[in-house]
């Protein structure tokens, strides 16, 4: 069923989009598969709860690689502020923010797409912010994991993690 989101449960290989391994590092990490970046167009969905106000501390609710190097991508909460961000093969960063105001310890689903280097994300199934500027937002390698709920072990996120998915195609669509 290509095109459709697939599940990253704690420690299991669920599929040839990803392969699951547990990370003992405060998050779960797995390997994206080659397929993964073969266009350019993938989406990282998540539904995240805060522990207790969102981005009162630097926290990350995935990573694609380590944040801030070449053919990368992160999610990331900071002082109230959610960033999507795809850094390209020459480790330029391309970013889509948002300041949601959310309430403490509020629970939301977040979709990052990466469509050929027109990066989008969303909140609960709303387009909330886009870029196409800064870097290409391309990659020419494959991230070495996708590490859920820290970015590559450090900065935790202050909460709980569900409903991981990774999309080998960037078209959003209702219920991702």
């Amino acid at each position: 069923r290509a095109g459709r989101g697939r599940h990253l449960p704690r420690a299991v290989h669920p599929d040839r989009w990803i392969n699951g391994g547990a990370g003992g590092d405060g998050g779960e990490r797995a390997t994206p598969s080659g397929g993964l970046h073969g266009t350019n167009k993938w989406c990282v969905a998540v539904t995240a709860t805060a522990g207790g106000a969102w981005g009162a501390v630097d926290s990350y609710p995935w990573t694609l690689g380590q944040d801030f190097i070449a053919n990368t991508s992160s999610l990331r909460a900071l002082s109230g502020v959610i960033y999507f961000r795809v850094f390209d093969a020459s480790a330029v960063q391309r970013s889509a923010s948002y300041a949601p105001g959310f309430a403490d310890r509020s629970t939301h689903r977040f979709v990052g797409c990466n469509a050929a280097g027109v990066i989008t994300l969303y909140a609960d199934g709303v387009s909330v912010a886009t870029s196409s500027t800064g870097g290409t937002g391309t990659w020419s390698a494959t991230p070495a994991a996708l590490y859920v709920g820290s970015n590559s072990g450090s900065s935790p996120l202050d909460g709980s993690i569900t409903n991981v998915k990774v999309y080998p195609n960037a078209t959003y669509r209702a219920g991702m």
